[in-house]
């Protein structure tokens, strides 16, 4: 399914957030999340680490269930491209955020279950 205005809005937060980090070497990506209450929270990944998790606690810790998620990465310092979640990152969401709609690249720009990504 194609994204909505409030997806591409949550989009916009991710690369936000992704450029006020430190850069490609310190913070190559970053996440995004919109809560079933419709708050956006934010994570950066840590060198190796991945965002998806942090932006997941941010929420949680809120008290807030995730509902939509998108992630990006640095390509080069001026441009970014979003990435699905690795398998890791799919079972933590499949845990933590069960239900949580992605983001992701296929064949343009779509949304849908975490469950439905390879």
């Amino acid at each position: 399914m194609r994204p909505s205005p409030p997806d591409l809005e949550l989009l916009g937060e991710a690369v936000r957030a992704l450029r006020r980090g430190l850069g490609p070497a310190e913070h190559p990506s970053a996440a995004a999340v919109r809560t079933r209450t419709g708050a956006v929270h934010v994570g950066l990944g840590l060198g190796s680490a991945c965002p998806e998790p942090v932006a997941v606690a941010a929420a949680l810790a809120h008290g807030q269930p995730v509902a939509t998620l998108v992630a990006v990465r640095h390509v080069d310092a001026d441009t970014t491209r979003v990435e699905a979640p690795c398998a890791a990152c799919r079972a933590v969401l499949q845990r933590h955020a069960p239900g949580v709609r992605v983001l992701h690249l296929a064949d343009g720009l779509r949304v849908g279950p975490v469950t439905a990504l390879r």
